[in-house]
């Protein structure tokens, strides 16, 4: 047990910079697969389903960058939000299965997510509040 937690924890920390460089993608990937999904389930086929995951990964991070990049100081708070709560739930995510790989989950397991959630989630934010205004 105590080795687990020691190898858990080691490996959270180490991929930890990994995961915070690439949490803002966590909300455009997450439409992405939500519209190909409605594609695919619609009967449009796969090409589709892939060109309308394109479609909508790429507006959204147009659409962030036009919002991040402007002066109006709600519009970027709101935007970074919106980044910010997928990438919260996707680092809680990220950590469980970590954790779960080399221990049971238990309260431990719960309260290492939720730092690591609110950690993503800053970083997130952060990433996009700190982009050049424009």
């Amino acid at each position: 047990m105590i080795l687990a937690f020691f190898v858990s924890v080691t490996a959270i920390v180490l991929l930890t910079r990994l995961f915070a460089s690439m949490i803002v993608f966590a909300l455009p990937l997450y439409c992405a697969g939500l519209s190909a999904m409605y594609v695919w389930q619609h009967g449009l086929g796969i090409p589709a389903a892939v060109l309308a995951a394109a479609a909508s990964a790429f507006a959204l991070l147009v659409a962030a960058k036009l919002l991040v990049g402007s002066t109006s100081i709600p519009a970027r708070i709101m935007v970074s939000l919106a980044f910010a709560l997928p990438a919260g739930l996707a680092g809680y995510h990220a950590v469980q299965g970590i954790w779960g790989a080399f221990a049971p989950v238990g309260i431990a397991s719960i309260i290492v997510g939720a730092g690591a959630a609110l950690y993503f989630g800053l970083a997130a934010q952060k990433q996009l509040l700190s982009a050049p205004q424009g």
